[in-house]
Parts: structure tokens; sequence; C-alpha cells
């Protein structure tokens, strides 16, 4: 139930921005690649909480470690790649558009000027992943539909914020700031996934139905999974920025970073 109140909320969500969408010229390339990202991203949460997913990591560790780096690592930064704040705003019913553009602003800028919001949301982020991965929370998790959902919720609210600061940062020339955030980030999943790897113990009893020596493999390869694809979908991310940071540095000053011509 708490997943398909997440789903609903989802599908509420969607259905906001393609009204503030349609309501805005999209005939810039950029325009509509914020479109696609937002759409990938989107459906890649939808799809990590869809019922076959969830049956599948209900029974198989490796698979709900996949789906909990879909949540943490690959939806969440397509979703903020596509810009939905102004598109929601305008999707919103007339008499609550102004408001929702003022707190769009307000976030946007606070987000922006405060020197600890990188940092928090950092921590943020550890503190979600590394709490829901304890035995304790990570089990109860699995018994429990509402934790499950309240696991999924965090997630996501979590990971929004680090990629919001991170996306803000890099526009806002202040690409170190979100390479450090991405550094630490992964810092975080490589010891997850390493403590997971190396465990001589299975941590979580609910996947521990069958002989020990196949719980235990299959715990190594949820860490493999953790340990390998999550900091994949950071590198990538990490690239983007990059690539994304010299383009505008080479557009400030042309002139500078242009190639002498040979004599």
């Amino acid at each position: 139930m708490p997943d398909l109140l997440l789903a609903s909320l989802a599908v509420t969500t969607l259905a906001v921005y393609a009204r503030g969408v349609t309501g805005a010229p999209m005939t810039s390339r950029r325009a509509q690649l914020r479109v696609l990202a937002f759409a990938g991203g989107f459906a890649l949460a939808l799809g990590a909480l869809s019922s076959p997913v969830e049956q599948a990591a209900d029974s198989s560790l490796p698979a709900h470690m996949a789906q909990h780096v879909v949540l943490l690592t690959v939806a969440p930064p397509l979703l903020v790649a596509g810009r939905p704040g102004a598109a929601l705003a305008r999707g919103l019913p007339a008499r609550l558009r102004p408001w929702a553009r003022r707190r769009h602003r307000s976030l946007t800028r606070a987000v922006r000027s405060t020197p600890a919001v990188p940092a928090v949301a950092v921590g943020a982020w550890v503190a979600a992943m590394a709490v829901w991965h304890l035995p304790g929370p990570f089990d109860g998790a699995v018994h429990d539909g509402l934790l499950h959902g309240l696991e999924h919720g965090t997630f996501l609210a979590a990971s929004l914020l680090l990629w919001s600061v991170v996306a803000q940062s890099a526009a806002h020339g202040r690409a170190v700031t979100a390479l450090l955030c991405l550094f630490a980030t992964g810092l975080a999943c490589t010891a997850l996934g390493a403590a997971l790897v190396v465990s001589t113990s299975a941590w979580y009893p609910a996947y521990a139905q069958g002989s020990a020596a196949t719980a235990l493999a299959d715990q190594q390869l949820a860490g493999i999974v953790m340990w390998g694809f999550a900091n994949l979908a950071l590198v990538v991310a990490a690239a983007v920025l990059f690539g994304t940071w010299l383009v505008g540095l080479e557009r400030r000053s042309p002139a500078r970073l242009r190639p002498e011509p040979s004599r």
C-alpha cells in the first residue's frame, strides 16, 4: 500500500509536469533534452517501484540492491536534469502557481547561496543509505509494507536533494563542489558494497532462508551491484558535469582556450 501511494503521487506529479510542459515552448534542443531526461528518470523510478520488480526484490537480495541503486543514483539525477520546478509550477491550478513559483525561487536561492547545503545534502543521503541497509531496518522493510514505502520515500527525497545541490553547484560555477559531493557519495557506496562482499556472515535473515553458502553468495553479488553499478552511475554523472564545465569554460573565454595556429 505505501508503494501504491508513492506510485499514485508519481502519476499525479507526471500529470502536473505534462500540463506545465505543454504550456511552454519546446523549440530548443535543450528544452527537449530536459523533457526526455525527466521522462527517463520518471520511468526508471516508477519501474523500480512496479510489482514485478518488487516481487523480484522480495525473493532476491541482488535484485533488491539493484532496485536501491536505481532509486539512489540512476533515476534522481535524470529527474533533476529535467529541471522540473518551473514546469511543475506552470502545471498547477492558476491560484497555486504564484505560491509555487515563490517556493521554487526561494529553495533555489537557498541551495545556491548557503555554504552548508552541500554537506547537509551529502550527509542526508549517506545517512539514508546507511541506516536502511543496517540489518534491522532492512529486514523490517522487507516484512513491513509501511516501512518499505518509507524506505523508498526516504531514498528518493534524500537523492533528489543531493542531485539538486549537485546540479545547482555545477550550474553556478562550483563544479568542484559538485564533484566533491559525488566523490563522497561514491565512497559511501564503495564502503557498503565492500562490506557486503568481504563479510563472512549473512547480514539479512530475510534472505538467509536457504543454505549459508547460498545466502553469502547472494550477499556478495548484492555488494558488487552496490559497489560497481552505483559507482558507475556516479562516474557517468561526474563525466557529464566535467564535460559541461569544460564547455562552459570555453564559451566564457574562447580566445584563451583556442589553440594558436601553427606557423
